[in-house]
């Protein structure tokens, strides 16, 4: 009611700015319900100015005023309404109070409920505070300080709400970032490479003649980088050519394939061009 006396729209209330788990990240919290609109703007103008008479004369007037018969806001308006009722859980009298302030542009929605147990108030002779009281209190410490009471102290307490909010979406992407760079490290494939390798001679047997063409290779790699197994995938020379070339490959060492900085075993696909003059 308070917040929907301010602009026409029903505000859903949230408590929570931010939650962190165990291990002091940011846990990501529902997003806040958009307002509902009930009364259109004018509605609302017009409750508004017609609630600041609670405050100024009517049932809250006296928790609104000092000692003196001051206002206890200054120049700062408050439109409110109040209300008392008997509940049953817990049992006694239930005085409560919803307003907004400032009441011509409301930047506060405030609403305050205090119970009375009905035999202790008989026995003081009283009540006591009421809602109205505490909400006049609280108003007072959110809009005034030692050099009075203006609309616009509200606006540091908007400030650091806002920002704390800004800080916990930039500190929430962030988070988001990081995970998403660490998913995309653990699941990276760094291929094998070829670190160290020999010469490929060939013997007398198969250097009678002159020959040029290419042999590939798949080198299939355990995790430590050792050859474990080689065989021709393609060859445009004679067989014997692509068993030599296996068994020298064979000696080669190789740097192996890593997922997420562990090694894993692999296949490499190896190019080998001959020529024999």
């Amino acid at each position: 009611l308070a917040a929907a006396l301010a602009r026409g729209e029903l505000v859903e209330p949230h408590w929570i700015a931010r939650v962190r788990d165990a291990a002091g990240e940011l846990v990501a919290v529902p997003e806040v319900a958009a307002p509902r609109r009930v009364w259109e703007p004018d509605v609302a103008d017009a409750l508004r100015r017609s609630l600041r008479g609670v405050t100024e004369r009517g049932t809250a007037r006296r928790a609104f005023r000092n000692k003196r018969g001051e206002p206890l806001l200054g120049d700062v308006a408050v439109a409110g309404k109040t209300g008392t009722l008997r509940g049953e859980d817990p049992k006694g009298l239930y005085h409560w109070f919803v307003g907004v302030a400032p009441a011509e542009e409301p930047r506060i929605a405030i609403a305050a409920l205090v119970v009375h147990d009905l035999e202790a108030s008989a026995q003081r002779g009283g009540a006591g505070t009421n809602a109205s009281q505490v909400a006049a209190e609280t108003l007072r410490a959110l809009f005034c300080d030692g050099a009075g009471c203006a609309a616009d102290r509200i606006e540091p307490l908007y400030a650091r709400a806002n920002a704390r909010r800004a800080e916990s979406a930039a500190e929430l992407e962030a988070q988001r970032t990081a995970r998403e760079r660490a998913r995309i490290a653990a699941e990276a494939v760094v291929p094998p490479r070829l670190v160290e390798q020999t010469d490929i001679e060939f013997p007398p047997s198969l250097r009678r003649r002159k020959v040029e063409g290419e042999i590939v290779l798949v080198v299939s790699l355990a995790p430590s980088g050792d050859v474990a197994d080689v065989r021709v995938d393609a060859s445009d020379l004679p067989t014997r050519f692509g068993n030599h070339v296996s068994e020298v490959v064979r000696g080669w060492k190789f740097a192996p394939s890593t997922r997420g900085g562990e090694p894993i075993a692999s296949e490499l696909r190896l190019r080998i061009p001959i020529q024999i003059h």
